[in-house]
């Protein structure tokens, strides 16, 4: 029965990932629609009143991105947001398309290779160390950007939920575990029988669309984005 249950969990990895990269060709431009949406919902502006691009295309033109010392560009965000309020204000968008959530967190266990998956209480997302994380990371430091500002979107595959988080308090429940209801739990790496570590990024860590308020959304904002022209190269993340 646990070999049967290791095999679905290893099976819906795996279609994940292949729905993602299938999702991503199609999915990415109506999930920022439905972000832009709902930021102008919870900032009560006119829906007029916010624009998006894509940024990472921007940074692709600019830098050859088969070039190994280029690799962080990588992690720029898909989008960046512009919103009027009046005063011009932006934000960066990583949107994370998902038709699966890992499920094993919800209540934790040993796999049957011998790895310990802790229970978090809920179900997680899968976020690949390398290249994606560290690229994300890279990127930001590069670019002397102020990490929350930069924002990930957990965007369900039919576009009825979206969960952000910001990269900074990835980074924080990364490095010092994530407090859930006064229990301090470390953040699991998992990549058996996968080929590439993961971090299962708690769900219940993410803020849900329909609860992030206006307050932490400003508090998100910046004056600017990120351009080519204004990197610090020097600047890289060691894992």
């Amino acid at each position: 029965m646990n070999d049967d249950i290791e095999q679905n969990h290893t099976k819906s990895y795996w279609k994940e990932r292949q729905d993602r990269w299938g999702m991503a060709k199609s999915g990415e431009e109506k999930a920022i629609k439905v972000i832009c949406n709902l930021f102008a919902k919870i900032l009560d502006v006119p829906r007029n009143n916010i624009k998006y691009k894509r940024l990472d295309n921007i940074w692709f033109e600019s830098c050859d991105i088969n070039n190994h010392e280029y690799e962080w560009v990588k992690g720029a965000p898909d989008f960046v947001i512009k919103i009027f309020l009046p005063e011009k204000k932006y934000i960066s968008v990583e949107i994370k398309l998902k038709s699966q959530e890992y499920r094993k967190t919800t209540s934790g266990g040993i796999t049957k290779n011998g790895s310990i998956i802790p229970n978090y209480g809920c179900s997680s997302y899968y976020l690949d160390v390398v290249p994606v994380y560290k690229n994300m990371n890279d990127f930001v430091s590069k670019t002397d950007r102020k990490y929350p500002s930069f924002v990930i979107a957990f965007v369900k595959d039919d576009f009825s939920e979206v969960n952000f988080i910001s990269l900074s308090m990835i980074n924080k429940i990364i490095k010092g575990g994530w407090n859930n209801d006064g229990k301090n739990i470390d953040i699991c790496i998992y990549g058996e029988g996968y080929g590439r570590d993961t971090y299962l990024i708690p769900k219940d860590a993410t803020t849900k669309g329909g609860k992030l308020t206006g307050e932490q959304l400003r508090n998100a904002l910046l004056d600017d984005y990120p351009k080519p022209q204004e990197t610090n190269m020097d600047n890289t993340m060691d894992m």
